[in-house]
């Protein structure tokens, strides 16, 4: 709740001095007071003009008034107040405290899905606010109000944007009366937004600039300067007026008309330590610049650089402007101490010449935080700030590095004083200083901002290197207790990124980073609900010849013991998930940070990396044929039963397509064209449709197939679109105008698949009938027949070099020359059991999915088998390659874990994967450890040991010994 107007994080939030700017705030309080008219009012003005004091002055007025619902103050230098992502679960309690009858709808979406702060905006918006407000009972005589205070220092403009709609949205679905009070900078991005005609026609702007501001700043200097006289003694004997009305209306000139250059002025004159007429002299005898092209800032940063020059210690002034500057979120006096770890410096002593800039609270535990966001982008911009300038790059570093040191310093195994395995996170307070919590959480932001320099590589390589070697279990043990173990992946990616591209590269510590990357996302479920289990769980169970475990070795103590079935390395699954139902499809987003997945619970978009679920898509129903991501990632489709063809922003999760008056059957298949632009859909009952998908029409139909079409695939051009179906024959399609070009007949059976070779030149088709027939693709003539498959062919591919045709049905896979149609020799290795095949995208590779759960891959240049493995999976149902072919991601027909289980008395093995001893955790197995239900000797006891044989096939030997100590 750092971001409420009210806030003890913002305190004291600047507010607009009694008498000052009467005539906008009366504005604002007609537009929110009256009934009807626009319920957006959009303020917006140059940085420093005011625009967040009224924005507070506004959200004090309405909170007497018990009319203000929410408020969120962005500012980009903290980071939970300088992300959209937060903004919603924020909003959401304050509604939730304003209107208590939606608190049980809150409190269910939650229970339902605790994931949901973590989702797209969209769901967000939907369950913790709009679906919320339907169940309101509560009536309102006047309009409620939400006040959002900065948009633009909400990091990633589109996330702006989409907040934007988002909160629109809302207000048109709305019952009950409500205003929203928006400011910013007049950006580009945000003024564009509010000018798109369906905001627009909702919005009310006001531009500050159209405000004359002179007369409030003269009331709020008269003010200020009046209470400077009467704090200072060395005043009370100056002939008044002090300050004399030149030197008055100097100030207010030098103003411009920011509030932020009053404001400065007024924080460096009335510092009770100095002379006030000697600070006002110093701000008045610099010259103001004559250049006409000079910023409008010019004065402002005169003063800054006089705030910085007079400072008694400038290296340690600027050493700790650099951290106050760049550190992702503010941190206290005394935190900035423990981070600094310099004795030689004072840090109260130095900030307290900085007051004028920097609030500096009295309490040591609440935060330093910079003044104003001016004052930030000065220090950041060589030409503004001259000697002063504090360079990012050496700046980052220093953060980077004092980070790793702390960490090595203060990190331990159970830090907490836990002891007990069994206690979950919850019962957990205070896992570590906020300084430490800093560390653990930004280090590799920091690293990742640090050049390649030589010199400064060295120092943070070593520093890098004792905290892989020392501290990395420790860290993630405290990044679990605070709840941000699934960052523990991205941040471990970013330094792995920034080791990779060093001139020297640190094999050992890359290698330990990966090894933790491998370790975090296969033990993830069980340590983010139980620290300790870091030690007692994962690290036994963790490959026995890796670095990780061979440098952690001695943390096996107490925990314990494997007796055999450890693997000596990691496997190929990186990472398994559960979902409700069949797996039936899977696709990646071309930038593989996303996979998108149809089953019975629906379209599911989820994070490639850590597998955590983003978004749920539309109904929760079995697509009827695969999910697809646009070539850009910016958009997925799907098709039902029913005929309904749906695509949605990945983003967003907004709705572009939602039509069923189309098909009158089942959607069978779904192609988007090379641009993303287009989509084609086609149906059962014959029918195939090509949509806009950014207007969300359909544009036109094609008819011409008897029965269900079964296969879409547009030319790498565009302009022909290729449809395959059970009537037995090809149709090529002009895409401009919805004309047949070719009808290609020879099939005796259903068309199950289709490709067009990289030149363009040829087709290629399987079908039931066993064959693969390659097609001249101008004229539309049969000109090679290949044969030799015992089955229907599900899957036929050209490979990238034209050179070959390579094909595959349920029971093998064969490779054919292009030019002759001779069948060369199979792919090595013996397979059985296809269920499911694909090609990489620059059809170098092949993988096939086995009814066993088996994976296989293949590089097609050699035909040499590359990767067999038993995944976790009792079968695979689905299964596709990422963009750049380095992952797969495979899906089944259930999860195959068994239920819970009681095998010895006292002890129960879960569905979930803990080992309970009367309720209490003590083991928790990952999926591939897990028995399955198809094996009825999944579990033995044999004295004092424990035998599970899980679903990879190998039996893992524990000693329950440890488990009864």
């Amino acid at each position: 709740m750092s971001a409420a107007f009210d806030s003890a994080a913002r305190h004291p939030a600047p507010a607009c001095l009694p008498g000052t700017r009467v005539e906008v705030l009366s504005l604002l309080s007609d537009w929110l007071d009256k009934d009807g008219g626009s319920p957006i009012c959009w303020l917006n003005g140059l940085a420093g003009s005011g625009k967040s004091a009224i924005a507070q002055s506004i959200a004090e007025k309405y909170a007497g008034q018990g009319r203000l619902a929410a408020s969120f103050f962005f500012s980009r230098r903290e980071v939970r107040r300088s992300t959209a992502q937060t903004f919603f679960p924020t909003i959401s309690l304050q509604i939730m405290s304003f209107f208590p009858s939606i608190r049980p709808a809150v409190l269910s979406a939650i229970d339902d899905d605790g994931s949901i702060p973590t989702k797209i905006l969209r769901e967000q918006m939907q369950h913790l606010i709009q679906e919320p407000l339907l169940s309101l009972k509560e009536s309102l005589s006047s309009p409620a109000v939400i006040v959002v205070d900065s948009l633009d220092e909400c990091e990633h403009d589109y996330m702006v944007l989409e907040l934007i709609t988002l909160l629109a949205e809302l207000l048109r679905a709305c019952t009950i009366p409500l205003r929203i009070l928006f400011t910013s900078r007049t950006e580009s991005h945000i003024q564009a937004k509010f000018n798109e005609p369906e905001i627009q026609v909702m919005t009310h702007a006001m531009e500050l600039r159209a405000f004359n501001a002179e007369d409030d700043i003269r009331s709020y200097l008269k003010h200020s300067f009046g209470e400077i006289v009467e704090r200072h003694q060395i005043l009370r004997h100056v002939a008044a007026p002090w300050p004399s009305e030149h030197d008055f209306n100097s100030v207010v000139e030098k103003s411009s008309g920011l509030f932020i250059f009053a404001t400065t002025v007024v924080k460096f004159v009335e510092d009770r330590h100095h002379d006030p007429r000697m600070r006002l002299g110093k701000v008045l005898n610099e010259e103001t610049s004559s250049d006409p092209a000079s910023s409008a800032y010019t004065d402002l940063n005169i003063l800054y650089l006089d705030i910085i020059c007079i400072s008694p210690q400038v290296d340690h002034c600027q050493l700790l402007l650099g951290v106050i500057r760049y550190v992702s979120e503010p941190i206290s006096i005394h935190d900035l101490d423990i981070l600094l770890n310099a004795p030689d410096v004072d840090v109260r002593f130095v900030l307290s010449a900085l007051k004028s800039v920097i609030l500096i609270p009295d309490n040591e535990d609440e935060e330093v935080r910079i003044y104003h966001t001016s004052f930030g982008e000065f220090l950041s911009n060589r030409e503004r700030s001259k000697d002063y300038f504090i360079d990012p790059d050496t700046h980052h570093h220093n953060i980077a590095q004092l980070c790793l040191q702390l960490m090595v310093k203060q990190l331990k195994r159970d830090m907490c004083d836990i002891r007990d395995p069994s206690k979950l996170n919850s019962e957990v307070e205070d896992p570590c200083r906020p300084a430490t919590s800093y560390s653990c959480r930004y280090w590799s932001f920091h690293l990742s901002r640090v050049p390649h320099n030589g010199s400064l590589d060295a120092s943070l390589v070593n520093v890098l290197r004792e905290f892989a070697s020392k501290s990395l279990l420790y860290w993630m043990e405290t990044l679990s207790l605070l709840g941000e173990l699934e960052g523990a992946v991205s941040t471990l990616h970013t330094a792995i990124h920034w080791l990779k591209v060093l001139q020297f590269l640190p094999a050992d510590v890359l290698q330990l980073m990966n090894d933790a990357v491998r370790f975090v996302l296969m033990f993830l479920d069980g340590i983010a609900q139980a620290a300790l289990h870091i030690y007692y769980s994962v690290l036994p169970l963790t490959p026995t010849s890796t670095l990780l475990r061979k440098t952690y070795d001695d943390e096996l103590i107490g925990t314990f013991t494997v007796l055999s079935g450890i693997e000596s390395d990691w496997d190929a699954c990186t990472r398994s998930v559960t979902v409700k139902g069949c797996v039936t499809s899977l696709d990646f987003s071309p930038d593989g940070n996303m996979a998108a997945s149809g089953s019975d619970d629906g379209v599911q978009l989820w994070n490639a990396t850590t597998g955590n679920n983003i978004a749920k898509l539309g109904m929760p129903v079995n697509p009827s044929c695969p999910v697809a991501f646009s070539p850009s990632g910016s958009c997925v489709a799907a098709g039902y039963d029913d005929g309904l063809v749906a695509v949605w922003d990945t983003l967003s999760g907004l709705s572009l397509v939602n039509n069923k008056e189309c098909h009158e059957k089942q959607v069978s298949a779904l192609a988007f064209s090379s641009s993303g632009d287009l989509l084609a859909s086609a149906s059962s009952d014959a029918s195939i449709q090509l949509w806009d998908v950014k207007n969300g029409r359909p544009l036109r139909r094609f008819s011409g197939h008897s029965s269900r079409v079964s296969l879409l695939m547009f030319s790498s051009d565009n302009t022909n679109l290729v449809s395959g179906s059970d009537d037995t024959n090809i149709i090529v399609w002009d895409v401009m105008n919805g004309r047949m070009q070719h009808m290609l007949k020879g099939h005796k059976d259903p068309v199950r698949s289709v490709a067009i070779s990289p030149d363009g030149a040829y087709l290629a088709s399987g079908s039931d009938d066993k064959t693969v027939r390659v097609w001249d693709a101008r004229t539309g003539t049969c000109i090679k027949i290949l044969k030799g498959h015992s089955k229907s062919v599900q899957s036929v591919q050209f490979t990238s070099d034209n050179l070959h045709v390579i094909s595959a049905c349920y029971s093998d896979l064969h490779l054919y020359s292009s030019s002759t149609g001779r069948r060369l020799d199979k792919l090595d290795g013996d397979i059985d059991d296809i269920s499911c095949v694909a090609f990489s995208p620059d059809n170098k590779y092949i993988t096939a999915g086995l009814t066993d759960g088996t994976i296989e891959v293949w590089d097609l240049s050699s035909n040499k088998r590359l990767v067999k493995v038993k995944s976790e999976l009792p079968s695979v149902t689905s299964i596709v390659f990422s963009l750049d072919h380095t992952k797969i991601a495979c899906g089944s027909a259930k999860d195959g874990i068994l239920g819970d289980s009681l095998f010895r008395p006292g002890y129960v093995l879960r569905k979930d994967g803990w080992i309970l001893d009367d309720k209490k955790k003590l083991i928790w197995l990952p999926p591939s450890f897990r028995p399955t239900e198809s094996k009825s000797t999944s579990l033995i006891v044999d004295g004092d040991r424990l035998i599970v044989l899980g679903v990879s096939g190998f039996p893992l030997f524990l000693n329950l010994a440890v488990l009864r100590s």
